[in-house]
């Protein structure tokens, strides 16, 4: 996307072991008034969100997108497909206001699924902070959490969630985003 990704280069190395097949995806994204607008300038929230998107998608698994904010009218789900258009606006999409889930929307996408990876970008300024924390210590998903920002929640949401399905990056910079995709 002109303006808001760059071209990262493909290193190849050395792997030993079987082959699996790599599950779908589904990403969570935070478009609240905390996060970057990426109309007005680079989100590495977006950026990194894309960047996964692209990795499932180069490996024939399909994603899906849960954008968020605060209320009902201000949510964007995309169901798991494999067209690019709809993943790519859903996720740069930008509510702005305040930040809340609605989990039931997330454990329909997921369904009964573990094949299911979660990728969920966010700065942890959730109102429904402690639904959210006992949401993710229960499903057996391989989940990843993006945040933009050190707080007093995130602290919080990695202390509670302690099992190891869950992985913690930190997005601020460019160079960030290669590692956690």
């Amino acid at each position: 996307l002109p303006g808001i990704t760059k071209i990262w280069r493909k290193r190849l190395g050395h792997t030993s072991g079987r082959y699996e097949e790599v599950p779908d995806c589904l990403i969570v994204i935070d478009s609240s008034g905390s996060m970057t607008n990426p109309a007005y300038q680079i989100s590495y929230a977006v950026v990194a969100a894309l960047c996964a998107a692209n990795t499932y998608l180069s490996y024939n698994s399909s994603v899906a997108v849960y954008n968020f904010a605060y209320s009902p009218c201000e949510e964007l789900v995309v169901e798991f497909t494999r067209d690019k258009a709809k993943i790519y606006k859903a996720i740069i999409y930008y509510f702005g206001g305040g930040t809340r889930i609605d989990l039931k929307k997330i454990e329909r996408l997921l369904g009964n699924s573990t094949n299911v990876d979660v990728f969920m970008i966010t700065d942890m300024k959730i109102y429904n902070l402690e639904d959210v924390i006992r949401f993710f210590s229960k499903i057996d998903n391989r989940v990843t959490i993006v945040y933009t920002r050190r707080s007093f929640e995130l602290k919080k949401f990695r202390k509670k969630v302690t099992r190891g399905n869950v992985s913690f990056y930190q997005v601020q910079r460019e160079e960030d985003i290669p590692k956690i995709v």
